[in-house]
C-alpha cells in the first residue's frame, strides 16, 4: 500500500490548515493508500488531526536528526505533500530521505513567499518540487511569470470547505448578538495583519460612518491575546469606532457570524 506524508505549517484555526484537515477527512474514505500528517506548529486543531487515521506528529523547527528519528519509526513514504510554502523546507528534508516525489500546495502570493522563505530561497527550493497545486489563477501566474515554472507542472484547484446544513447561533457571543441586532453588517475575516487588509477595513469603516451610514463592521479571526489584535483594538478606540467595529477573535465555528454579514 502506498503511503503519503502530509505536512502542515501549523494546526491553527486558519485557512490552509482547515483546507488540509477537510482534505484528509475525505481521503480516509479511500483504501488504496494510507497517510501520516505532521504539523510544524502545534495549535487548536491538533485534536482534530489526531482523530484521523494514521500517525500525527508535531515537529517544531524540524532538523535532519528529528526527521531521521521519525523515519526510523515510520519508515519512508511514496509521496510528500507540503501544504503552504512555510512547510516546504521540512518537506524537502523528507523528500531526500524517502527519495519520492514532492507536491507543494501553494496558497501564497509573492509578498508572503518573500516573508516566509525569501525569493532566493524559494527559487532554490522549488527545484525539488515535482508538482504544484495552486489555489488561484493569480498564484499560478506568479509561479509561471516570476519563478519560470512550466505550466504543465501546475494544477489549479479552487478550495472549498463543507458548509453546515443548518447554522446554529446558540454559541454566539451575547455581546455580538446585541451589536449586530437589526443592523446592516459588513464583514472581514482572517489573521489581523497587513496582508489581510485589517487596517484598510478600519479606514473603510471610518469613511462610511463619517458619511452617516449606520452600518456595523465585524472582523472574524485572530487570537485576542495577539499583539496585532490589541493594536487593532487600540486603533478602533482612537478612530472612535468602538460602537461600529467588532472583533470576534478566534472562532472554532464562525459560520453563524458569517451568516450575519450582508
Amino acid at each position: 500500500m502506498k503511503k503519503i506524508l502530509f505536512i502542515s505549517h501549523a494546526s491553527s484555526i486558519s485557512g490552509a490548515p482547515i483546507i488540509l484537515l477537510n482534505l484528509l477527512r475525505n481521503l480516509i474514505k479511500f483504501k488504496e493508500f494510507s497517510f501520516d500528517s505532521i504539523s510544524l506548529l502545534s495549535g487548536p486543531l491538533d485534536s482534530e488531526f489526531e482523530k484521523l487515521d494514521g500517525s500525527t506528529g508535531h515537529l517544531a523547527q524540524p532538523s535532519r536528526t528529528s526527521v531521521k528519528l521519525w523515519m526510523k519509526k515510520f519508515k519512508s513514504y511514496d509521496l510528500i505533500y507540503a501544504n503552504t510554502v512555510a512547510s516546504l523546507p521540512a518537506a524537502i528534508i523528507w523528500k531526500k530521505r524517502s527519495k519520492c516525489p514532492l507536491i507543494l500546495h501553494i496558497h501564497e502570493m509573492q509578498n508572503a513567499i518573500e516573508q516566509l522563505v525569501s525569493t532566493a530561497g524559494f527559487s532554490e527550493m522549488i527545484k525539488e518540487v515535482d508538482q504544484f497545486i495552486a489555489v488561484s489563477k493569480a498564484v499560478s501566474r506568479n509561479l509561471v511569470d516570476r519563478h519560470k515554472i512550466p505550466e504543465e507542472k501546475i494544477t489549479l484547484v479552487y478550495e472549498s470547505i463543507p458548509l453546515p446544513v443548518r447554522i446554529d447561533k446558540k454559541n454566539e457571543d451575547i455581546k455580538f448578538q446585541q451589536f449586530v441586532k437589526d443592523s446592516f453588517v459588513i464583514g472581514g475575516a482572517g489573521p489581523i495583519c497587513w496582508r489581510k487588509g485589517a487596517d484598510l477595513f478600519l479606514l473603510t469603516a471610518k469613511k462610511i460612518i463619517d458619511n452617516h451610514l449606520p452600518y456595523k463592521f465585524v472582523w472574524v479571526g485572530d487570537d485576542s491575546d495577539s499583539q496585532e489584535f490589541k493594536q487593532l483594538q487600540f486603533d478602533i478606540t482612537k478612530l472612535g469606532l468602538g460602537d461600529t467595529v467588532f472583533l470576534t477573535g478566534t472562532l472554532r465555528d464562525p459560520f453563524s457570524y458569517y451568516d450575519r454579514m450582508n
